[in-house]
């Protein structure tokens, strides 16, 4: 959070949002668990947010449960 002055205006509170990308790269056909956890993890948020899921991401995720 941060606080911004401006001449008659007085405090105004911003919230700054911050992202930056992630890149995943991985051997064809890997499927340690750890990519698969973090591809279903990917793919729940995308979900939430109403983005398009990558097929990349969607097959890597499979439609399994992450955690088992």
């Amino acid at each position: 959070m941060k606080t911004c002055n401006q001449i008659g205006i007085g405090d105004i509170r911003t919230t700054e949002e911050a992202s930056s990308p992630i890149i995943m790269s991985y051997r064809s056909g890997d499927q340690s668990p750890e990519l698969v956890v973090m591809a279903h993890t990917i793919k729940e948020i995308y979900s939430d947010l109403g983005y398009p899921i990558p097929d990349g991401i969607q097959t890597l995720a499979g439609t399994g449960p992450a955690f088992t």
